[in-house]
């Protein structure tokens, strides 16, 4: 059974126990193994860390990300400037870069699953998939 609900509504609709195993989602770096359905560009570093200050980190496996975003229960927002580093790196790691910084863009929850894995949400589907 899961405990510490974060949102009823959202474990309903997704079919999911959205829990905070181990912890939440804030003061964690999470390793990115999955960026809008597609598994990340082999041995990347792909990786998120949501600060308890309201701002967001990390790298699509080449560059460097930083935004702003909200938390408020199970809804998350980031704000739409991702600022990011312009390093040069080749072309799967930019492509990398560029669909974690548009699916970051449309998030709007998080769910943190029975098994532990973060599952960053746009209208109910999951756009980036993590671990610890």
């Amino acid at each position: 059974m899961c405990s510490r609900i974060l949102s009823l509504f959202t474990a309903l609709a997704l079919g999911a126990c959205t829990t905070f195993a181990g912890g939440g989602l804030e003061g964690v770096t999470w390793r990115i193994e999955e960026i809008a359905g597609r598994g990340i560009v082999d041995a990347s570093q792909a990786e998120i860390l949501f600060g308890g200050e309201g701002g967001v980190g990390g790298t699509g496996g080449c560059n460097r990300f930083f935004a702003g975003y909200t938390l408020e229960g199970a809804r998350l927002t980031i704000e739409t400037e991702i600022g990011m580093t312009l390093m040069a790196c080749p072309e799967p790691l930019m492509a990398q870069d560029r669909a974690l910084a548009e699916a970051l863009a449309s998030v709007d929850g998080y769910l943190i699953d029975e098994t532990g894995t973060l599952r960053i949400l746009a209208q109910g589907e999951t756009v980036v998939r993590a671990r610890r």
